[in-house]
């Protein structure tokens, strides 16, 4: 019998001369198996202690026997009465064919019947309770059958709980160890970015800030020129480089005005002292709608911040 543990099912049919001595059975069907084999090899001798060492080897339910020799012998002797019963009753078959015979030759030739025929009613009622008897005893052999069938069936069930349940401990357990060991592994990860990006934003922060000390240092030194709209911070620094986008030129009987924006909007201005330095017509064509660069001091007149121009040179484009 090839026994499988999953349920199967067989494409085709085992050939027929190979039926008697050939099973292929799975978890539902190898028990009912075993028992035909059982049934059909009647006259055959059982080794009992063979029968017991297949079921122990039987993997994965090797540490369980829920056949044990007892309960293969009850089932055997069950098998052996049910035999004897059928036999018996076959026997009084054959009795009755040979009792009707006999009578039927006696009426023929007209001899005396009647213990002929008290001799066949015997035998029918024999017959009958010898039917009777086979039942009984045939129920009785399909009882020990079933309930030997369910005794297995329960105990594999009760293992496979029972593995299952320990399978199911075993993996939350192995499945709470992991679980803390990645907590773990996640904190000191999280330590080290941590301490990484903490080191990182501070070492980025000296060099932001020293950064931001060279720049400043360098626009008020005028190595670095500042956008117009910063002026305010560096008011009475000398020698600063502002830059701006020329939006207009303007002038009066005695200076020219090169702004950031148009007046009344203007907030810086490059103040020409002299219209000989830069006359109006002369910056319009030099830096109007240009950026330029312009360097000096930065000082405050009203509301408006400027420097003021006493060379050319202090004025350059930018583009």
């Amino acid at each position: 019998i090839v026994c499988f543990q999953g349920e199967i099912t067989v494409d085709g049919v085992i050939p027929g001369r190979y039926r008697g001595w050939f099973s292929i059975a799975d978890i539902d069907s190898y028990l009912q198996k075993i028992m035909d084999t059982i049934e059909v090899h009647a006259n055959t001798q059982l080794n009992i202690k063979e029968i017991k060492d297949l079921f122990v080897d039987i993997a994965p339910y090797e540490d369980i026997v829920p056949i044990d020799s007892n309960t293969i012998k009850d089932i055997e002797t069950a098998r052996q009465i049910k035999d004897e019963a059928i036999n018996k009753l076959k026997q009084a078959e054959e009795e009755k064919i040979e009792a009707e015979k006999a009578y039927k030759k006696a009426v023929k030739k007209g001899i005396e019947t009647e213990n002929t025929k008290n001799k066949l009613e015997k035998i029918k009622r024999e017959i009958e309770l010898s039917k009777k008897e086979v039942d009984k005893i045939k129920k009785e052999f399909n009882d020990k059958k079933h309930e030997l069938n369910m005794a297995w069936v329960s105990a594999v069930k009760a293992e496979e709980e029972r593995k299952t349940k320990e399978a199911e401990s075993k993996t939350a357990y192995y499945k709470t160890k992991r679980s803390i060991m990645s907590c773990i592994i996640t904190i000191l990860i999280l330590a080290a970015v941590a301490l990484f990006i903490g080191g990182t934003i501070a070492y980025n922060n000296n060099i932001q800030q020293e950064k931001a000390a060279q720049l400043e240092a360098d626009r008020k030194s005028g190595k670095v020129c500042i956008p117009a709209n910063e002026v305010e911070k560096y008011e009475g620094e000398k020698g600063v480089c502002v830059s701006f986008y020329v939006s207009q030129v303007s002038d009066n009987k005695y200076f020219t005005y090169i702004n950031n924006k148009s007046y009344p909007n203007t907030t810086f201005t490059a103040l020409v002292k002299n219209k000989k330095i830069i006359s109006k017509d002369e910056a319009k064509s030099k830096y109007l709608n240009k950026t330029i660069e312009v360097r000096g001091d930065i000082v405050k007149y009203e509301s408006t911040y400027e420097i003021e121009i006493y060379n050319a040179n202090q004025i350059k484009v930018k583009d």
